[in-house]
């Protein structure tokens, strides 16, 4: 538990996101494991107050940066957005055009 709190702390301190998304990550699987559910909602919300910021493009290139593939990239953008693939699509597609 103390680690998951120092972690935390280490996360509260960052002022970008580039290079924290896995901190992230882990801070969440952290508290899952410790059942703190009440960290793992608040490490959520971090995180998505985290993309709110990014453009649609930029939220799938942190991805494919991560090594993703371009489909499971849209889907963890879509699920991160709670929009549509669809949606992640025609936004990516405009913006090509």
């Amino acid at each position: 538990m103390k680690e998951l709190k120092e972690l935390k702390d280490q996360l509260d301190t960052m002022k970008h996101l580039q290079g924290t998304w896995e901190d992230i990550q882990v801070l969440i699987e952290m508290a899952h494991e410790e059942n703190d559910e009440s960290m793992v909602e608040e490490i959520e919300k971090e995180k998505a107050a985290a993309w709110e910021d990014m453009t649609v493009e930029e939220h799938m290139d942190l991805y494919l940066e991560q090594g993703m593939d371009r489909k499971d990239a849209m889907k963890q953008v879509a699920k991160d957005r709670g929009i549509s693939k669809r949606d992640v699509y025609q936004v990516l597609v405009e913006r090509k055009l």
